[in-house]
């Protein structure tokens, strides 16, 4: 990741993140997850995000909070016009991360079995 980051410093931010759990110390922090997105906005402004919390540490929020930060993030520094993202129809808690924050279902996702949801700049702002 750092070499693909060094040589494209355009996509800085556009890759993952991780998702850590803070303590007081930090020798302590621990790592509970990732989130972030598949690659830079295309050319119509859209930009596809995922997202992975470690299974002792779901149903807390955790994705939820990490899912609204990125959103935050890409409608403020990118030329981002919609967000979309795709899950499993079984995958209840993916879904509702995604409701929470606004995504709407739009049908069938790029793969065979997955679904597809999408957020407009316009209904987050």
């Amino acid at each position: 990741m750092a070499s693909f980051l060094k040589e494209n410093p355009d996509a800085i931010g556009w890759t993952i993140w991780f998702i850590t759990l803070r303590s007081e110390d930090k020798k302590k922090n621990k790592l509970i997850g990732n989130a972030g997105f598949k690659g830079k906005p295309g050319a119509d402004g859209t930009v596809e995000i995922g997202y992975s919390i470690l299974e002792p540490y779901q149903r807390n929020g955790y994705a939820t909070e990490a899912v609204r930060s990125l959103i935050e993030w890409a409608f403020s520094v990118g030329d981002v016009n919609c967000i979309i993202a795709e899950t499993l129809p079984d995958l209840l808690a993916s879904i509702r991360v995604l409701e929470k924050n606004g995504f709407r279902f739009i049908g069938q996702g790029s793969e065979e079995g997955t679904i597809r949801y999408e957020l407009g700049k316009k209904d987050f702002c």
